[in-house]
Protein backbone atom coordinates (compact mmCIF):
# COMPACT_ATOMS: atom_id res chain seq x y z
CA UNK A 1 0.00 0.00 0.00
CA UNK A 2 2.77 2.43 0.88
CA UNK A 3 4.66 1.70 -2.32
CA UNK A 4 1.53 2.43 -4.35
CA UNK A 5 1.12 5.80 -2.64
CA UNK A 6 4.78 6.58 -3.15
CA UNK A 7 4.51 5.69 -6.83
CA UNK A 8 1.47 7.91 -7.24
CA UNK A 9 3.25 10.79 -5.56
CA UNK A 10 6.26 10.39 -7.83
CA UNK A 11 4.02 10.36 -10.91
CA UNK A 12 2.05 13.45 -9.96
CA UNK A 13 4.82 15.62 -8.54
CA UNK A 14 6.20 18.34 -10.72
CA UNK A 15 9.85 19.33 -10.67
CA UNK A 16 9.41 21.73 -7.78
CA UNK A 17 7.96 19.01 -5.57
CA UNK A 18 4.42 20.36 -5.49
CA UNK A 19 1.27 18.85 -6.87
CA UNK A 20 -1.40 20.70 -8.78
CA UNK A 21 -4.64 20.44 -6.84
CA UNK A 22 -6.71 22.95 -8.72
CA UNK A 23 -10.34 21.90 -9.16
CA UNK A 24 -11.47 21.85 -12.75
CA UNK A 25 -15.13 22.80 -12.36
CA UNK A 26 -16.19 24.23 -9.01
CA UNK A 27 -19.93 24.51 -9.82
CA UNK A 28 -20.03 20.79 -10.61
CA UNK A 29 -18.29 20.03 -7.33
CA UNK A 30 -20.90 22.04 -5.43
CA UNK A 31 -23.75 20.53 -7.44
CA UNK A 32 -22.50 17.02 -6.77
CA UNK A 33 -22.12 17.73 -3.08
CA UNK A 34 -25.65 19.12 -2.89
CA UNK A 35 -27.09 16.13 -4.73
CA UNK A 36 -25.19 13.73 -2.50
CA UNK A 37 -26.30 15.52 0.65
CA UNK A 38 -29.94 15.56 -0.52
CA UNK A 39 -29.77 11.88 -1.50
CA UNK A 40 -28.31 10.98 1.86
CA UNK A 41 -31.51 12.23 3.49
CA UNK A 42 -33.48 9.70 1.47
CA UNK A 43 -30.97 6.99 2.33
CA UNK A 44 -30.94 7.62 6.08
CA UNK A 45 -34.42 8.92 6.81
CA UNK A 46 -36.07 6.78 4.13
CA UNK A 47 -34.62 3.60 5.58
CA UNK A 48 -37.06 3.91 8.49
CA UNK A 49 -39.90 3.17 6.01
CA UNK A 50 -42.21 5.46 7.98
CA UNK A 51 -42.60 9.13 8.77
CA UNK A 52 -42.05 8.79 12.49
CA UNK A 53 -39.56 9.80 15.15
CA UNK A 54 -36.88 7.45 13.85
CA UNK A 55 -36.97 9.05 10.41
CA UNK A 56 -36.94 12.52 11.93
CA UNK A 57 -33.95 11.67 14.10
CA UNK A 58 -32.09 10.24 11.12
CA UNK A 59 -32.89 13.35 9.05
CA UNK A 60 -31.70 15.74 11.76
CA UNK A 61 -28.57 13.71 12.52
CA UNK A 62 -27.66 13.59 8.83
CA UNK A 63 -27.95 17.36 8.51
CA UNK A 64 -26.12 18.15 11.76
CA UNK A 65 -23.26 15.72 11.07
CA UNK A 66 -22.61 17.02 7.58
CA UNK A 67 -22.94 20.69 8.52
CA UNK A 68 -20.68 20.27 11.54
CA UNK A 69 -18.02 18.52 9.49
CA UNK A 70 -18.24 21.23 6.84
CA UNK A 71 -17.78 24.02 9.39
CA UNK A 72 -14.99 22.12 11.13
CA UNK A 73 -13.18 21.71 7.81
CA UNK A 74 -13.50 25.43 7.10
CA UNK A 75 -12.30 26.37 10.59
CA UNK A 76 -9.42 23.92 10.23
CA UNK A 77 -8.40 25.50 6.94
CA UNK A 78 -8.46 28.90 8.60
CA UNK A 79 -6.47 27.70 11.61
CA UNK A 80 -3.79 26.24 9.33
CA UNK A 81 -3.50 29.54 7.47
CA UNK A 82 -5.05 28.21 4.28
CA UNK A 83 -7.62 29.99 2.20
CA UNK A 84 -11.19 28.97 3.00
CA UNK A 85 -13.02 27.89 -0.13
CA UNK A 86 -16.29 26.46 -1.36
CA UNK A 87 -14.45 23.32 -2.47
CA UNK A 88 -13.15 22.87 1.08
CA UNK A 89 -16.68 23.24 2.40
CA UNK A 90 -17.88 20.61 -0.07
CA UNK A 91 -15.12 18.21 0.96
CA UNK A 92 -16.01 18.72 4.63
CA UNK A 93 -19.69 18.03 3.97
CA UNK A 94 -18.93 14.78 2.15
CA UNK A 95 -16.56 13.72 4.93
CA UNK A 96 -19.35 14.31 7.46
CA UNK A 97 -21.72 12.12 5.46
CA UNK A 98 -19.17 9.34 5.20
CA UNK A 99 -18.37 9.43 8.90
CA UNK A 100 -22.07 9.26 9.69
CA UNK A 101 -22.43 6.20 7.48
CA UNK A 102 -19.46 4.50 9.11
CA UNK A 103 -20.95 5.07 12.55
CA UNK A 104 -24.33 3.67 11.47
CA UNK A 105 -22.77 0.53 10.01
CA UNK A 106 -20.77 0.01 13.19
CA UNK A 107 -23.89 0.36 15.32
CA UNK A 108 -25.75 -2.15 13.15
CA UNK A 109 -22.90 -4.64 13.52
CA UNK A 110 -22.93 -4.21 17.30
CA UNK A 111 -26.69 -4.83 17.34
CA UNK A 112 -26.25 -7.99 15.27
CA UNK A 113 -23.48 -9.32 17.49
CA UNK A 114 -25.42 -8.54 20.66
CA UNK A 115 -28.48 -10.35 19.35
CA UNK A 116 -26.58 -13.60 18.70
CA UNK A 117 -27.55 -16.15 21.34
CA UNK A 118 -24.12 -17.82 21.62
CA UNK A 119 -22.37 -14.54 22.40
CA UNK A 120 -21.32 -14.51 26.09
CA UNK A 121 -22.81 -11.63 28.04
Amino acid sequence: MDTQLLGMQILFLDRKGKTENEPTNIPYILLGTGLLWFGWFGFNAGSALAADGVATTAFVNTNIASATAMLTWLLGDGALGKKRSAVGAAVGAVVGLLLLLRRQVLLQLVKVFLSVSWLPR
